[in-house]
């Protein structure tokens, strides 16, 4: 309990700044992760932990009804003014925990949740209740940043992603994704692995750090752009840092 409103305390902070980030706001990866997880005008969308619900939003003007659920006040706030704005009458947003989700069994032709695993802290019952909330024959997907594979860099850099944000919990590894969804009889359909070279300056910015954090951050960048080992991810071109995060896009069909 006290980790669940430790996380929504911090994303109510940085609701505003999630929004305002080029990532959040990435129609391409909208685009993208709709051909991915398969969606069609017909479907019924859950989108869990679904922060400021751009994904939710830009699903919303192509199918049938969205809903998105997110444990943040202001950041469920901050979509429905979206879905409003847009004139969306099919999408809606709730705010509530993920690890019981308010939806009947089998309510929905696709579950997916976008950038949140690795805030949240029982990732197994989360993914159970996607599961739960996926009819047969139906899509669950998962987009997040994964583990590097190596002891030495995911130590660095889960220290560094936890400095910037104090609700990050854990990255998965890959093998740890897909075995959620073999424990759960969902058989994995598509699986991309890619790297996001993001400005360090912006990653940062999405997030609110207190002046401590901030310098040790600084002083972690530093000395990561020094270590040969390190600086193959965290790069620095014409003055300007930027992170190469591996990512994860998988998704699943529930037999």
């Amino acid at each position: 309990m006290a980790d669940s409103l430790l996380a929504r305390e911090q994303f109510n902070k940085q609701a505003v700044n999630f929004n305002n980030w080029a990532v959040t706001q990435d129609e391409r990866n909208h685009r993208f992760l709709y051909d991915f997880f398969d969606l069609a005008e017909s479907d019924r969308l859950l989108d869990v932990a679904c922060g400021t619900g751009a994904f939710s939003v830009y699903a919303g003007r192509k199918i049938r009804a969205v809903w998105g659920v997110d444990i943040s006040e202001k950041m469920v706030e901050i979509a429905v003014e979206s879905a409003a704005r847009n004139g969306l009458s099919n999408v809606n947003f709730l705010c509530c925990g993920v690890e019981r989700l308010p939806f009947a069994d089998s309510s929905f032709e696709c579950v997916v949740s976008k950038s949140a695993f690795h805030h949240l802290q029982d990732c197994q019952t989360v993914f159970r209740e996607m599961a739960r909330c996926c009819r047969k024959l139906g899509r669950v997907g998962i987009q997040d940043i994964v583990l590097y594979g190596d002891n030495r860099l995911d130590s660095f850099f889960e220290a560094l992603e936890r400095k910037i944000d104090l609700s990050h919990n854990r990255s998965l590894s890959k093998e740890e994704t897909v075995e959620l969804y073999r424990q759960n009889g969902l058989k994995v359909t598509r699986l991309f692995e890619s790297v996001s070279e993001l400005r360090f300056d912006e990653y940062v910015s999405h997030a609110v750090q207190t002046a401590e954090a901030k310098e040790e951050i600084r002083k972690m960048i530093s000395r990561g752009l020094k270590d040969t080992g390190i600086s193959r991810w965290l790069v620095e071109r014409n003055g300007v840092s930027y992170w190469r995060r591996k990512v994860l896009t998988i998704a699943g069909e529930k037999l």
